[in-house]
């Protein structure tokens, strides 16, 4: 009886000091800092009388949790053990091999796998926005350049998670230089071998806990811009690295390390990101903000100090923020504006009149990057198509309907959540015979499961085909509210053989997920296949 007593009373007094330390220890200590990416409960409010009960206990239990004093002392320390056996506390970090960790779009790493692929639509629209965007500069008197900054886990996919088996070798900073090159359709620069040989060589061009390059990598990046616009002819050519020296240690709360503040680590790891100044540039220097709020993210001209030298406009992201202070000595002028403000401002051409525009992209972004802008000449457009080989016997091809897909068509609910963007149909092998043909869909489905089919009826029968509807659409995930969304893209090429002439109508169906059954989503276009006869 005694030792039970004795029991209760430790068991009581451990409850309430640890009660106590919670609520003492955050005044003594604020705590680890923890970037959430989104609004705190807000103080709850009761109203319309007993009926709102319901939705204030709800409010008030959300308050609670997110206003609990120790809670960023609780989120840190179990989102460090639980990194010690490589699982994450949040849903847009991955924790990769030894400490390592990387941004989860949503996609788990679908740029560096390549998946899903960019289709030839989305190649094709591509291309000819560049061209477009590049002649409209050109007449100006300009350059137009786009460079991508590489993805983390593209340089070190041997720090990704297990699964990672490695960097596709078609991984978009990789495949899209060359077909640009051969299409003319402008100019792309791809740092992506280069930040290979220098992490090779030992340069931490990436740190463990950041997403974005070190002055290292930014480095490696800035050569490969200012040698593309020296051979150009518009600039000098790059400055040597002795030029820049290490910047001195920052405090840990200055020192970037995005991912670490993500799960709330950043006090208990090792947070190291080596940068690399000028400081005589960074004192030379004089930025006008164009709006009150003075960010880095908001338009702003940067006045190096350097008379005589061209005027660079530069439409960014944050990968900018290491990038940009190498490149202040071989511009008089650099204006800044980050792409969510518009990676097309012929406002800001007429005002500044650039020498050289730079669209700065990171890789996960490429493919989203250009939309909008001037069409391109006939020329041009011709250009693209010669330079867009295409393997049909690398394609799905269209073929009859089997039973199980008849049984899922007939069942199937129609869908309004959804926009079938494109269809467009050319000859297999151009002027040899007009029976073989490829098929170019393009557009959006929302739903469940990734995988569906595509479903054609007409005069040659019930044809389908397999689609994936995982392309990243972040413009449907933002337009329903709901960033789930966004994996409800296809962009997909087809076989018809021996096809049919006449108009075919199109489906596309997608598993309804955990509601069961498929959703159709119909096309308002027809396919019309011409007849047979050259």
């Amino acid at each position: 009886m005694v030792a039970s007593k004795l029991h209760w009373r430790i068991l009581v007094v451990s409850v309430l000091a640890l009660m106590a330390m919670a609520l003492v220890l955050p005044r003594f200590s604020p705590g680890p800092e923890i970037q959430e990416n989104r609004a705190l409960a807000a103080k709850p409010q009761w109203t319309d009388g007993w009926k709102g009960l319901a939705a204030f206990r709800k409010a008030t239990d959300a308050y609670v949790a997110d206003r609990f004093p120790a809670r960023r002392h609780l989120i840190a320390a179990l989102n460090r053990v639980r990194m010690m056996v490589g699982v994450s506390g949040s849903p847009k970090v991955i924790v990769g091999r030894d400490g390592w960790l990387f941004y989860d779009d949503g996609s788990q790493m679908g740029g560096v796998r390549a998946d899903p692929p960019w289709g030839q639509i989305h190649t094709r629209d591509w291309l000819t926005t560049l061209a477009g965007r590049t002649e409209a500069l050109r007449a100006r008197g300009a350059a137009y350049v786009v460079f991508v900054a590489p993805l983390k886990e593209t340089v070190y996919p041997q720090f990704g998670p297990w699964w990672l088996k490695g960097a596709a070798p078609n991984h978009a900073a990789l495949r899209m230089p060359p077909i640009v090159e051969a299409s003319g359709a402008g100019v792309l620069v791809s740092p992506s071998r280069a930040l290979d040989a220098a992490r090779n060589a030992g340069d931490p061009v990436y740190s463990r806990h950041d997403t974005h390059w070190t002055g290292y990598g930014a480095y490696v990046g800035y050569v490969a811009l200012m040698n593309r616009l020296h051979a150009m002819g518009l600039t000098e050519g790059p400055r040597p690295r002795s030029d820049f020296a290490p910047a001195p240690a920052l405090p840990l709360k200055q020192t970037p390390h995005d991912l670490a503040k993500m799960l709330g680590v950043g006090a208990y790891v090792d947070v190291r990101y080596p940068e690399l100044v000028d400081m005589g540039d960074l004192r030379r220097a004089k930025v006008i903000w164009l709006t009150p709020v003075k960010h880095w993210s908001k338009p702003h001209v940067i006045e190096t100090g350097f008379a005589g030298k061209p005027v660079l406009l530069m439409t960014v992201d944050s990968f900018s923020n290491e990038l940009l202070p190498f490149m202040y000595r071989h511009f008089s002028r650099i204006i800044v504006v980050h792409n969510e403000e518009g990676a097309w401002r012929e406002d800001l051409f007429d005002r500044y009149h650039p020498n050289i525009v730079i669209l700065e992209v990171v890789e996960g972004g490429l493919k989203f990057s250009l939309t909008g802008g001037p069409e391109p000449s006939a020329a041009a457009r011709a250009r693209i198509e010669a330079a867009l080989p295409l393997e049909p016997s690398g394609l799905p091809e269209l073929s009859a309907a089997n039973p199980r897909d008849l049984r899922r068509i007939h069942g199937a609910k129609f869908t309004a959540r959804c926009n079938v963007e494109r269809i467009a149909l050319r000859p297999m092998v151009p002027g040899v015979n007009r029976r073989d043909w490829l098929v170019d869909v393009g557009g959006w489905h929302a739903g469940g499961a990734r995988d569906g089919f595509m479903h054609l009826s007409g005069p040659g029968g019930e044809l389908t085909a397999p689609v994936d509807f995982g392309l990243q659409r972040p413009d449907v995930g933002a337009a329903l509210k709901a960033p789930e969304m966004s994996a409800s893209g296809f962009d997909q090429t087809f076989v018809i053989k021996a096809a049919k002439p006449g108009a075919y109508r199109l489906s596309f169906y997608r598993p309804a997920g955990a509601l069961g059954g498929w959703l159709e989503c119909r096309a308002s276009q027809t396919l019309t296949i011409p007849s047979n006869t050259p």
